[in-house]
């Protein structure tokens, strides 16, 4: 089976949430196997997606020196704090300027994260092979809501199950009793 990296995250995170709000032991068994299968795929992409960006320390040493720097301090010379924010005279002066140094000063910085990012978003559409997902959850395994959605998932997670053949069977919302009736002929 073919799939790209960034539905297998969709996945993961939707298999995740599913287990975690509803049904009993055989969704359970369903959803643990089917992400065991793509858990090595998943952790390597979380991996690279959390490395820190070489030369990332550097900046964030050199912008706390100069928030400590510029910002406005009391009468004892510490730096003053409104809800855990850093003051200053003119908050939108001192951003602009860390700004010009960080495109500046730390332009090889945000080129090298330009670089990573791209280089992410390549890989979240690279395709790879698995095999296909051991079980299937049917529509019998998961518990409801009152609008008739898999509790805890959203309609769009609810998608990702079923486009990856993951979610199988009619769900019971989807009466195929009631026809519309057909309009009498003479």
């Amino acid at each position: 089976m073919k799939i790209t990296n960034g539905r297998l995250l969709e996945l993961d995170s939707t298999l995740k949430a599913i287990s975690e709000s509803t049904g009993g032991a055989k969704l359970k068994y369903a959803v643990n196997l089917n992400r065991t299968l793509i858990s090595e795929h998943v952790s390597s992409i979380n991996e690279i997606r959390s490395a820190p960006v070489e030369g990332a320390d550097e900046w964030q040493k050199f912008k706390n020196d100069l928030i400590l720097e510029e910002c406005l301090k009391d009468e004892k010379g510490d730096p003053i704090l409104i809800q855990g924010a850093y003051q200053f005279d003119d908050q939108a002066s001192f951003a602009a300027k860390l700004e010009r140094l960080r495109l500046t000063e730390f332009s090889h910085l945000v080129d090298r994260e330009s670089k990573l990012g791209k280089e992410f978003q390549d890989l979240i559409k690279e395709e790879v092979s698995i095999s296909d997902f051991p079980y299937v959850i049917k529509w019998g395994f998961v518990k409801l809501d009152d609008s008739g959605e898999i509790k805890g998932v959203t309609g769009p997670q609810q998608f990702v199950l079923m486009a990856n053949g993951l979610l199988v069977g009619d769900p019971p919302w989807l009466d195929d009793a009631d026809e519309p009736e057909k309009p009498e002929t003479e």
